[in-house]
């Protein structure tokens, strides 16, 4: 893909997944991004989605392009994320990211963020996910929950700051859908652009 001489591009590519992995139920144990040589710095985060609703097309382009497919908007659940830096995520062995069999919706999307600042012009990317499969199925289904505060200028840190708190809330329509036995955290991940130093985190 031609990358646009732009200072921040999202690019998003919605297609259905191989007959293969339709068929039946799969989990996905091990998740990495395969970053075109070169351009480190250039891809700032991936993310993949599934969509919710079957009556998708195929589409590839900026994500705010007008010619973008209204019901690309049921394509947010997040089964993958890596950011720039990010080890591979490897699934602990009771549990995999489920993908295909009976009632799945065949269509995911991929959204890539790339960062140009110097606009530079002519770039090609080729980024991409790769992923392990396995159609062993481990004992437990996994998922990724999004929770923090919502993305927007009301989140900017203020200039000269030495450390700044944030806090964000998960509601009760969140929580009472959680298994009575509750969940079992094993993973997180922490994200921030520009000029961001060092994350932490604490779960109350």
């Amino acid at each position: 893909v031609q990358v646009p001489a732009e200072v921040t591009t999202y690019w998003c590519i919605i297609q259905r997944l191989s007959e293969a992995v339709i068929k039946r139920k799969h989990h996905i144990t091990w998740l990495w991004n395969n970053v075109t040589k070169g351009h480190e710095n250039l891809v700032h985060h991936m993310m993949l989605f599934h969509c919710d609703t079957g009556n998708q097309q195929e589409f590839q382009g900026n994500c705010n392009d007008p010619a973008k497919p209204p019901q690309a908007k049921a394509c947010s659940k997040v089964i993958g994320a890596i950011a720039k830096g990010q080890s591979p995520t490897k699934y602990p062995i009771e549990a995999g990211i489920p993908m295909g069999g009976a009632g799945y919706n065949p269509y995911v999307m991929m959204e890539l963020h790339w960062d140009n600042p110097a606009k530079r012009e002519g770039l090609i990317d080729s980024s991409s996910f790769d992923m392990v499969l396995t159609p062993n199925l481990r004992p437990n289904d996994a998922a990724i929950i999004e929770i923090g505060v919502i993305y927007g200028d009301a989140i900017s840190i203020p200039p000269h700051q030495a450390d700044f708190e944030l806090s964000g809330y998960c509601t009760a329509d969140c929580t009472e859908k959680f298994p009575e036995e509750g969940i079992n955290v094993f993973y997180s991940q922490l994200h921030a652009h520009l000029a961001i130093r060092k994350l932490s985190a604490s779960l109350y």
